[in-house]
């Protein structure tokens, strides 16, 4: 959702992650959350997990807390999946061209069953 910019005011950091947390009121506890690249980062879903929440969306290849082995694409084959866990979070990095990737973020699954 995009409300327009403010004039006068500096960028707004972590525009996303305060999107979606004013989004999510109490009243969705126990809700699943999908989001896009966008709004999709590690602390986001360590946030919504506090309020009672999984979180499941694509998140983009230039988040810092990206393990590099789900970032290495070179010789893997097509339609491949790499997992990286926490005792919470899976994320997942999907070859569906050679050298390309999609990596997904998972709060709400506990297992890499497919």
């Amino acid at each position: 959702m995009y409300t327009g910019k403010e004039t006068g005011v500096a960028p707004e950091r972590n525009q996303g992650l305060r999107i979606v947390l004013d989004l999510c009121t109490k009243e969705l506890k126990g809700r699943n959350v999908t989001d896009e690249n966008f709004f999709t980062t590690y602390q986001l879903g360590q946030m919504l997990l506090k309020r009672k929440m999984t979180m499941i969306g694509t998140i983009r290849k230039n988040k810092t807390l990206i393990p590099h082995t789900l970032l290495d694409v070179k010789d893997k084959p097509l339609f491949s999946s790499t997992f990286a866990f926490t005792t919470d979070t899976i994320m997942v990095s999907y070859i569906q061209q050679k050298n390309k990737c999609v990596n997904l973020q998972n709060t709400l699954h506990k297992t890499k069953e497919i």
